[in-house]
């Protein structure tokens, strides 16, 4: 027994006539019956009382009836659904993210995806470094928002946004006062920063922007995420360079000042695992490149 027979008999069951049920499904009515007379035979049990005139269920024909809509109706759905999944209508997405990226790009993004797709749900979930590349490969997030460098090479990477840097400060900071700020005014003053493992490029480099200046970084604690970094900074135990975007965070406490003369550039990247990937994947990073193009 197939689903195509549960068919044929829903139809009879339906109509309770064999001619409309075979127009319905565009068989003959001899071919029908002999369907029908095979089905109960394989069952071992009598599923319609049939005259010349009327056509009725038996008690196992209902409970047949009831159990063949069930389990039609599932099929139908895992029909449908597998085929959704396919063509990216349905599914889901799992977005791995770093901490500054919730602030602009993690919104902008899912936003802009559910509006094209409003289907397909959008998990998200915040990694640490330097665990973000492993769990981008083994599966636990489809695709990752982090910044760039590291790039792993066992990965695929695609730049999408460039950021400025400024300085989060104490609101009674002795520098608080100005409106901008540069390394040099830096020299010597209590730092939070993120640690080197998390970006040793990144790292690396403001130490030597420090030294290029004349300055000398003192980094009194080096935490994550972003919003510990802003923690620190509220709590009086220094000023922090971080990303410009962070400035949309309204933190009690903590004042903003632009950064001027030399500092890093800071890129955020997309990064998925390389090969074939899910259809709703290809769809999230289209949603991507079209609006960081």
């Amino acid at each position: 027994m197939d689903s195509r027979h549960q068919r044929y008999f829903v139809a009879v069951a339906e109509e309770l006539h064999f001619g409309r049920a075979a127009e319905r499904l565009r068989i003959s009515q001899p071919a029908l019956s002999k369907q029908i007379r095979g089905l109960e035979e394989e069952l071992g049990t009598e599923l319609l009382w049939r005259t010349k005139r009327s056509v009725r269920l038996t008690p196992a024909g209902v409970a047949f009836l009831r159990s063949s809509r069930d389990v039609l109706g599932r099929m139908d759905r895992a029909v449908h659904e597998a085929r959704g999944i396919g063509r990216g209508e349905l599914g889901s997405v799992t977005l791995g993210y770093m901490s500054g990226a919730s602030v602009r790009l993690v919104p902008r993004i899912v936003r802009a995806f559910r509006a094209r797709h409003p289907k397909v749900e959008v998990r998200l979930t915040q990694f640490m470094p330097p665990d973000h590349a492993e769990v981008i490969r083994d599966g636990r997030v489809d695709v990752g928002l982090l910044h760039l460098p590291p790039a792993p090479e066992d990965l695929a990477v695609e730049r999408l946004a460039e950021e400025s840097f400024l300085i989060a400060l104490p609101a009674r900071h002795p520098l608080a006062k100005r409106s901008s700020l540069s390394l040099r005014d830096l020299d010597g003053a209590p730092l939070v920063f993120f640690p080197r493992y998390a970006n040793p490029q990144l790292h690396d480099e403001f130490t030597g922007l420090f030294k290029r200046v004349g300055a000398t970084p003192n980094f009194v604690l080096e935490t994550l995420p972003a919003y510990g970094i802003l923690a620190a900074v509220a709590a009086g135990i220094g000023a922090a360079p971080l990303t410009e975007s962070l400035r949309d965070i309204r933190w009690k406490g903590v004042v903003y000042r632009t950064l001027t003369g030399p500092r890093p550039s800071f890129h955020w990247g997309v990064a998925y695992t390389r090969g074939p990937r899910p259809r709703t994947l290809d769809l999230f990073l289209d949603v991507v490149r079209r609006l960081y193009r």
